[in-house]
């Protein structure tokens, strides 16, 4: 029986059968569980934290997978996530230190602003009407938010027109909000805001079908769309955005199912630039670099460019002939110019937080083995590093050019013959095997 491994972890509290802090559903009552954790459509992996910590019964977690499986919502708006290398943000070492922003729509007829705060992934959603979401209707919108919750040291967005405004920039002074626009056309620096206009749609299409389509409905199901998601352990912190942000843990439906509410959570955190650094390579820009940077409104892919400014990490300002203004560009927008200092031009470039890379150039290989104690020569005659490089089999990718040949000096006196190598002239014999 299944109830027989834990039957000394099991108790009655108030005509409730636990197990621990878990109430047991009984069977009657398990469909109507499931619905009621499926309302808003969450994936398994969310339905699965609600589940663990308010209740539980066998096979628990292959009804809620079945029940996700049969959901004909979910399985319209199902997606591939796209895997691309990313410079991770900071952690946040405090709530509304920096909060990512964007728009997302037109969208069912309305645009939404979605907000992000990057420490307890806090979200808020905006509705706002379509043409109404000029500079002036986002700084109301964001001045109400901070009313709330106060005022945020940085705001982080794209190179929207609500966004890149001077009245929009003058807001952020005189609140003294940093503004940090992200490089244009390069909507994974906003990886945060973009994930979660994700997250924010598929909710919004999988609840169509469950409330209609009215104003009221709409509504409704945008509230219990938030209510869930700030309740839910998010899979980066361990911890509910609630608990994170607000310092507690909000009263919910399911803090009814047993005598003394919350449960510990474990905490987890995901090592995001480990994971995208495996997949990437480094480059090294600096002020004053030749590079050619890529053009967006140009009838050529590249231009030609002078770095003038380093902005952050992976942004950077270059001045382009022709053109007044410096463009704002991300590193992975920029090829460097080789010169005429460099061994090869494909070098490879190198940004802030990359890991260092041994040289590839055939001196710095020499370098490192005459320095290992490990590589003993075996040859008292004088040898030089070429000896070394021809060991190596086929010349890597930063190789030096061959010595020029050295032509025979001209001398009267005849030279003298060589002399033959001497050779053993031992008789070899094969070894004679006992054969009985």
């Amino acid at each position: 029986m299944p109830y027989f491994r834990i039957r000394h972890q099991l108790s009655i509290v108030n005509n409730s059968l636990l197990w621990g802090l878990r109430s047991i559903i009984p069977e009657s009552l398990r469909p109507h569980a499931l619905q009621r954790l499926h309302k808003t459509h969450p994936g398994q992996v969310a339905m699965k934290r609600i589940a663990r910590k308010h209740f539980w019964w066998p096979y628990l977690d292959t009804d809620i997978a079945n029940i996700v499986a049969k959901c004909e919502s979910c399985s319209k708006v199902q997606h591939d996530t796209a895997k691309v290398p990313l410079q991770p943000w900071p952690a946040a070492e405090r709530p509304w230190q920096r909060v990512h922003i964007d728009f997302a729509g037109p969208f069912m007829e309305r645009m939404w602003l979605i907000i992000v705060d990057a420490h307890s992934k806090w979200l808020e959603v905006i509705q706002m009407k379509v043409g109404k979401t000029t500079t002036g209707h986002v700084t109301v919108e964001l001045l109400n938010l901070f009313s709330w919750f106060g005022i945020v040291e940085e705001l982080v967005s794209d190179n929207g027109r609500q966004f890149v405004s001077d009245n929009f920039e003058r807001f952020c002074t005189d609140l003294g909000v940093k503004d940090t626009l992200t490089p244009p056309y390069h909507p994974q620096s906003n990886g945060q805001a973009e994930r979660f206009v994700l997250t924010f749609k598929d909710a919004k299409k999988k609840g169509e079908d469950d409330d209609g389509g009215g104003t009221v409905a709409k509504r409704v199901r945008l509230l219990r769309f938030l209510q869930r998601y700030r309740q839910t352990p998010h899979p980066s912190t361990g911890h509910a955005p609630a608990e994170l942000f607000l310092k507690r843990s909000p009263r919910s439906q399911w803090d009814m199912l047993y005598p003394t509410a919350l449960a510990n959570l474990k905490k987890k955190r995901l090592d995001m630039k480990t994971y995208f650094d495996k997949k990437t390579k480094g480059k090294e820009l600096s002020i004053g670099s030749q590079v050619v940077i890529r053009a967006y409104h140009s009838k050529d892919k590249w231009v030609k460019g002078v770095i003038v400014e380093r902005q952050g990490a992976v942004k950077w300002l270059v001045k382009v002939d022709d053109y007044n203004k410096p463009w704002a560009r991300h590193s992975n927008q920029i090829r460097r110019v080789p010169t005429e200092n460099d061994v090869s031009p494909d070098i490879e470039l190198e940004v802030l937080g990359a890991s260092p890379r041994i040289d590839n150039d055939v001196n710095g290989h020499v370098e490192d083995r005459e320095n290992d104690d490990t590589f003993i020569s075996l040859n008292n005659d004088e040898t030089d590093a070429s000896s070394y490089v021809a060991d190596d089999g086929p010349s890597r990718e930063h190789s030096m050019p061959p010595a020029p040949p050295v032509e025979p000096s001209v001398s009267d006196s005849p030279q003298e013959p060589q002399q033959p190598l001497c050779r053993s002239t031992r008789e070899r014999r094969p070894p004679k095997f006992y054969k009985p």
